[in-house]
């Protein structure tokens, strides 16, 4: 107990540094670093021990130690399951099996579990569109499709539909089933004339999907490969930047 009410002093302390470091230099390119280590600690100052296993989470991933930072999540996740920092606890080991071990059942199960059982969890839209993707990933193609309905049903206004909607054009084309591709293209335009797909699905559209499954596939693998590489340096980058 006394362990835990001294680290308790310490996140005080770093939380009064955090917030002193935004006054002072409030256009600090560690700005949105800086706001996330504060939501974090604020909204956990109350369970300082499950805020531990969770840094000591990132300490691990920090330095490659991956099996080490999914134990100390999985403690928090089994000793403190009511918090909202297990569902956040649920998403790092879902980045860890998706984006470093490239395991997408491991992931799909992790994503899922977090939408699950933490449906209102701020990660639990994006949770939602990643299980899909691993699912894409892994060649269940229908299952995604129905992964991706959900999205756009439960996340319509906190999620990303439009990402949803391309995602599930991409499914149908790879299953072979044009006809479907093509009227989910067309929804895009419809109802998101303002997202990054809408130029795709444009094109889509005018060449009638002429794309065969297996050319499909091969395109989006190395979409999600491409955009897998993004999220992981971004990733990357703000876990150094926590240090």
């Amino acid at each position: 107990r006394d362990r835990y009410f001294l680290y308790r002093n310490e996140l005080e302390l770093a939380l009064a540094t955090y917030q002193q470091l935004i006054r002072e230099f409030p256009n600090t390119r560690w700005k949105r670093v800086v706001l996330d280590r504060c939501r974090l600690i604020e909204e956990n100052m109350a369970f300082p021990k499950p805020l531990y296993f969770f840094i000591l989470a990132e300490r691990h991933f920090e330095k490659q130690n991956f099996p080490s930072a999914i134990r100390h999540l999985e403690e928090l996740i089994t000793e403190y399951p009511h918090i909202s920092l297990a569902g956040d606890a649920l998403y790092f080991i879902g980045d860890i099996y998706l984006y470093k071990y490239h395991d997408y059942h491991r992931g799909y199960a992790t994503y899922s579990h977090l939408v699950r059982d933490y449906p209102e969890h701020r990660s639990a839209a994006s949770a939602s569109l990643k299980s899909g993707t691993c699912l894409q990933k892994l060649g269940r193609w229908q299952e995604a499709i129905d992964v991706f309905w959900d999205h756009i049903k439960n996340y319509s206004r906190n999620g990303n539909p439009d990402y949803a909607q391309y995602y599930i054009a991409q499914s149908y084309e790879a299953l072979g089933n044009l006809e479907k591709a093509r009227v989910s293209y067309d929804l895009i335009l419809g109802n998101y004339p303002d997202s990054i797909w809408t130029q795709i699905a444009r094109t889509k559209v005018s060449q009638d999907v002429t794309s065969g499954p297996s050319d499909v596939r091969n395109v989006i693998i190395k979409a999600q490969e491409a955009q897998s590489s993004s999220t992981r340096d971004r990733n990357s980058e703000d876990k150094k930047k926590r240090k």
